[in-house]
């Protein structure tokens, strides 16, 4: 009987991003204005860069991979109901922001922001689209999976400056509940 579905439940959901159109991996060759996935602290062990990226199992803006609990499922059976979170991040950037002595910057077209905004929108509702095509993931009774149901539980946007950018962000909080 497995321990837990946390980490099959999210590398299914990072297997499913990277078969979606507009997503490519880490050192991928092919479309380089394609957003890049991460799969959890893997942007920590690459030089690839997007101006456009998911992570999923993990934020850049904070220290939170998800979390899981269970509790005991039917009376007298042995199975366990299992619910967590996966913390997903899309960022759209833009690194090539010049800052005077006063701190403003001075060569933002004026719709940066809303770029940057639609770029991390079209991502979060990418991923939104896959879960809702498929709550279960692709997952089946066959695979040990006899119920799993995911959905998107919030969504944090933020947007700032960085010293040398713009960035529009979102953490994304994938849920979900099996009973193991």
């Amino acid at each position: 009987m497995p321990g837990t579905r946390w980490w099959t439940v999210k590398n299914r959901l990072v297997d499913r991003m990277r078969a979606t159109t507009g997503f490519r991996s880490p050192g991928e060759d092919g479309d380089e204005d394609l957003a890049l996935l991460y799969d959890g602290r893997e942007w920590q062990m690459t030089g690839d860069y997007s101006p456009a990226y998911l992570v999923i199992g993990g934020s850049i803006e904070r220290d939170d991979d998800g979390t899981l609990g269970q509790d005991w499922g039917p009376i007298g059976g042995r199975a366990r109901d299992e619910g967590g979170r996966i913390v997903c991040n899309a960022i759209a950037e833009r690194g090539d922001i010049v800052f005077d002595d006063e701190g403003l910057a001075t060569n933002v077209p004026q719709d940066t922001w809303r770029t940057l905004g639609a770029t991390c929108e079209a991502i979060v509702n990418a991923l939104e689209a896959n879960i809702r095509s498929d709550p279960a993931l692709g997952f089946t009774s066959a695979d040990g999976f006899p119920y799993l149901t995911t959905q998107i539980d919030g969504v944090e946007p933020r947007s700032y400056f960085t010293p040398t950018g713009a960035v529009v962000s979102a953490v994304v909080v994938v849920t979900y509940s099996t009973r193991i």
